[in-house]
């Protein structure tokens, strides 16, 4: 059985054995082939030199380091059977098994990696990454900031990792602690390659821990270049709009109204329970009705009843809301290439 077939196997009994609803809990997806190579070619534009996989799983991306030429490879996850097919596959590999955010790690010279996804209920991440308070307390959001703390000064970060950090209002803390360690040398969307994760698109982040010396960042859909930017800073980077797409959004916003400004909009904890905290029916009494995405039609608001079972604090504001109609537009992402369907990117 070759590398990538033992690799392949391995993951499909993982996801057998676990079931997609812990899988998809853990945030554990299986990097492909030809996605790991890609990643890691793109890394290897913009450095060199000993290379570390934080979150190794049964060693994709070492396999396609070490195919790409790199000697000094080092791996470490938390699970050891995935770490005994990593030793199968790469056995010049150094591997290690641990929490790679919380133990201590020599600093390599490249960190490239796929971690896990989701959100994280460890009270400890947002201690240990203040960055991560109030925005996106998410797994893959801690393995940002700690992949640039195990790269060398100078060192490439290359991760496959969800964009939504990129857009996100609440996430500013992390955008700025990423841009006060590191350049970002490279943005490139990869879609949504993960069937088990449908929903969420990914991204190759490239990021070069300062000094460095980075004066545009390389910007591609796959392997379509798309303009080279500069500047970014706190505010959401919507790096994949055209000139006229961000002439559009601009023209949109102009005539738009924020939700926040003319209600509560907040953030709390979010468990991923609907079935335990979401009923389908109409509300009754010391329950509140949702309206979600799939109510918002053009021109139309076609409610599909819902209710959340225990609203707690939240009871008291339904008697603020506004009871006269409203006009509701729902702004969300598409993989869309088609110039009228894109404007749906000014989520």
């Amino acid at each position: 059985m070759s590398a990538d077939a033992l690799i392949e196997a391995f993951e499909k009994e993982k996801s057998r054995a676990l079931g997609n609803a812990l899988r998809r809990e853990a945030g554990l997806y299986y990097t492909p082939p030809g996605l790991a190579s890609f990643v890691v070619e793109v890394a290897l534009r913009y450095g060199s030199g000993s290379l570390l996989d934080p979150c190794a799983g049964a060693g994709a991306f070492l396999l396609a380091a070490a195919r790409a030429g790199v000697t000094d490879l080092c791996g470490i996850d938390l699970d050891s059977a995935a770490l005994r097919v990593a030793r199968k596959v790469v056995p010049q590999a150094r591997l290690r098994r641990g929490d790679s955010l919380r133990i201590d790690v020599d600093p390599a010279d490249l960190v490239i990696s796929n971690p896990p996804y989701g959100h994280a209920r460890d009270a400890w991440l947002a201690r240990r990454f203040p960055a991560l308070k109030g925005g996106e307390i998410d797994r893959y959001a801690a393995f940002i900031l700690r992949s640039l703390e195990l790269v060398r000064p100078g060192g490439v970060v290359a991760l496959l990792i969800p964009d939504t950090w990129m857009f996100l209002s609440r996430a500013w803390r992390l955008r700025t602690a990423v841009l006060e360690a590191a350049e970002i040398a490279a943005i490139v969307d990869l879609g949504k390659p993960f069937a088990s994760a449908k929903d969420t698109r990914v991204q190759a982040l490239v990021m070069i821990r300062k000094p460095a010396a980075v004066r545009k960042t390389y910007v591609a859909r796959g392997r379509e270049e798309l303009a080279p930017i500069s500047g970014l800073g706190a505010a959401p980077w919507f790096v994949y709009r055209t000139r006229e797409e961000q002439a559009l959004c601009d023209a949109m916003d102009c005539v738009s109204v924020p939700l926040g400004s003319v209600c509560e909009v907040g953030y709390g904890l979010r468990t991923g329970n609907n079935a335990v905290h979401v009923a389908r029916r109409v509300p009754q009494s010391g329950e509140i009705g949702l309206v979600g995405g799939e109510d918002i039609v053009p021109f139309a608001l076609r409610w599909h009843p819902k209710t959340l079972i225990k609203p707690g604090r939240l009871l008291a504001l339904a008697s603020r809301q506004h009871g006269r109609p409203r006009i509701a537009i729902q702004r969300i992402r598409t993989n869309s290439k088609s110039p009228w369907a894109r404007w749906l990117e000014a989520a």
